[in-house]
C-alpha cells in the first residue's frame, strides 16, 4: 500500500500554530507522497467573504512560504520511502518517450498521474501506452529509475 495526501495551505483561518501542527504531522506520519497547493479565493463560497483581495494577496505570500516549508519536510521522507522499491520488478505504464534517447517516462502502481514522481526507464522499444516490466535501480529525488526487463 502507498499512503499519500494532498494538502492545502493558506485558508483564511489558517494560523502559524496550525502550520506547526501540520509540520509535526508530516514528520511523524512519514507519508509516501504529499502534494500541496495554495488556497484560491473563489466567488460564491463561504470562504470568499472571510477575506478581501488585499488581505488575500498577503495570505498567498505567506502560504507560498509555508508550502515550500512543508515540501522541504516531505521530500527527504519520500526519498527514504522510495528506497523500498529499489531492486524489485514492477509493471510500469509508459506515458512518454524522450525524443532522441532510449528513455521513457512511466509510472508504477504507487505513482499517481501528474502529481507524484515518475519512473524513468532505459528502454529501446517501449512506446506510450505499453505496460512493461521494470527493475528499479535507484531513487533520484522523488523519481525512480529503472531498466526494462525483456
Amino acid at each position: 500500500a502507498v499512503i499519500r495526501s494532498t494538502i492545502m495551505v493558506g485558508f483564511p483561518t489558517e494560523s502559524k500554530a496550525s502550520i506547526a501542527d501540520l509540520k509535526l504531522f508530516l514528520s511523524e506520519a512519514e507519508l509516501d507522497w504529499m502534494g500541496s497547493f495554495v488556497y484560491s479565493r473563489e466567488e460564491g463560497t463561504k470562504a470568499y467573504r472571510m477575506t478581501n483581495s488585499k488581505k488575500q494577496l498577503e495570505m498567498e505570500k505567506r502560504a507560498l512560504r509555508w508550502q515550500k516549508e512543508i515540501e522541504r519536510i516531505q521530500e527527504p521522507i519520500t526519498e527514504k520511502r522510495l528506497e523500498r522499491f529499489v531492486g524489485k520488478t514492477y509493471k510500469a505504464l509508459v506515458e512518454e518517450r524522450i525524443e532522441g534517447e532510449d528513455i521513457v517516462l512511466s509510472r508504477i502502481y504507487s505513482q499517481a498521474p501528474e502529481v507524484d514522481g515518475v519512473t524513468v526507464v532505459r528502454s529501446m522499444r517501449a512506446r506510450p501506452g505499453d505496460v512493461i516490466d521494470v527493475r528499479i535501480t535507484r531513487v533520484n529525488g522523488v523519481d525512480l529509475e529503472g531498466i526494462e526487463i525483456v
